[in-house]
């Protein structure tokens, strides 16, 4: 079977194009991962920016109850701060709460 230039030129250029397309969704595939990755890690580093004021609080918080010379359990997991507050401040609720259960 012999092709014509113009019909190899057509099949030439279907095959690039799929290439092409596999590429493009693999580079848009890659960076996706990649953004999502990326997007983690901040998340992360906020959540645990806010950790260590939070514990502070909570301790400070639990002590104020139940005395300075107590073993304080484990900090618990910080909410969403509220507008208006402090990670510190909401720590100190959570351990006035806890020292009172």
């Amino acid at each position: 079977m012999h092709l014509s230039f113009k019909s190899w030129q057509n099949e030439h250029s279907r095959y690039t194009n799929v290439k092409w397309q596999s590429k493009k969704q693999a580079y848009i595939k890659t960076l996706s991962k990649s953004l999502i990755v990326v997007a983690g890690i901040t998340m992360s580093g906020y959540l645990l920016a806010g950790r260590d004021d939070f514990c502070a609080g909570f301790e400070e918080g639990y002590k104020s109850i139940k005395g300075d010379f107590v073993l304080v359990p484990l900090c618990p997991f910080a909410p969403l701060t509220p507008l208006g507050s402090t990670d510190f401040r909401e720590g100190i609720k959570a351990g006035i709460r806890a020292a009172n259960r």
